[in-house]
């Protein structure tokens, strides 16, 4: 049986470290699991997520 997605594309959701997730949530006091969907819906970058959490 095969591990890799049926669809390549599908596997390109960025790498967000739990680092990246106490970061964000210590700078804005959102959720945990907010902060980890903010992370991937802005591509990792920490200032896009703040304002994805607005």
């Amino acid at each position: 049986m095969s591990t890799t997605p049926a669809n390549p594309e599908d596997n390109k959701q960025p790498n967000i470290t739990a680092a990246q997730v106490k970061e964000l949530r210590e700078r804005t006091n959102a959720p945990m699991g907010d902060c980890k969907k903010a992370l991937v819906e802005a591509n990792g970058n920490m200032e896009e997520a703040i304002v994805v959490l607005r």
